[in-house]
């Protein structure tokens, strides 16, 4: 599993990957820019290619695009919109609680943040993406299933509508040489 860590603020990143190595978190990368975590998740350009990120913890106020516009482009993308994202901020500002949601936001923690509640709130999130990541993968599966059924099914009434198409040829020659061997009788008579 794979934490990204966005802040502009080094001791602020430092921080963050002591809380999570002390619960033995140890796949965390660190970026400064939210146009570095969009790189390093490869929006736009690397979609297609897998991504080991997790979970994105995101501060909001970073120079350029900001946390906000950063996790709007997060959900944007089809391929990295379940990533829980959750935002970071020393603003008490409550509207940024109502923005932060309305962006895609997973969770909101005030900087600084516990270490308790930071660690409960990773850990819930992570928790909740891994079953959503289980639930998608079990309905593929039975999609897959279900793909493979209906295969089968067409594939017999292809078989049964050659047998029909058979039939049908077979009722036509006969009804056909049977008109023309009671004409010659009839013609006679």
């Amino acid at each position: 599993m794979s934490v990204l860590v966005v802040d502009d603020t080094v001791e602020v990143r430092q921080a963050i990957v002591a809380m999570l190595k002390s619960a033995c978190y140890k796949d965390i990368a660190t970026v400064s820019s939210a146009v570095e975590a969009l790189a390093f998740l490869g929006i736009p350009d690397k979609l297609h290619e897998p991504c080991s990120v997790e979970l994105v913890l995101m501060d909001v106020n970073m120079p350029g695009i900001d946390g906000l516009e950063g996790c709007r482009r997060i959900k944007a993308a089809p391929e990295r919109k379940d990533i829980p994202v959750i935002v970071l901020t020393g603003n008490r500002d409550p509207g940024i609680l109502q923005a932060s949601f309305t962006a895609g936001a997973s969770d909101y923690l005030a900087k600084p943040p516990h270490p308790l509640e930071l660690l409960a709130r990773v850990k819930s999130a992570l928790g909740l993406k891994r079953e959503m990541d289980h639930r998608k993968l079990a309905h593929i599966s039975d999609l897959e299933n279900k793909n493979r059924e209906l295969e089968v099914a067409y594939r017999q009434l292809e078989a049964k509508n050659r047998e029909l198409e058979e039939a049908s040829i077979a009722k036509t020659q006969i009804l056909s040489t049977a008109t023309h061997e009671l004409k010659t009788p009839l013609t006679s008579m």
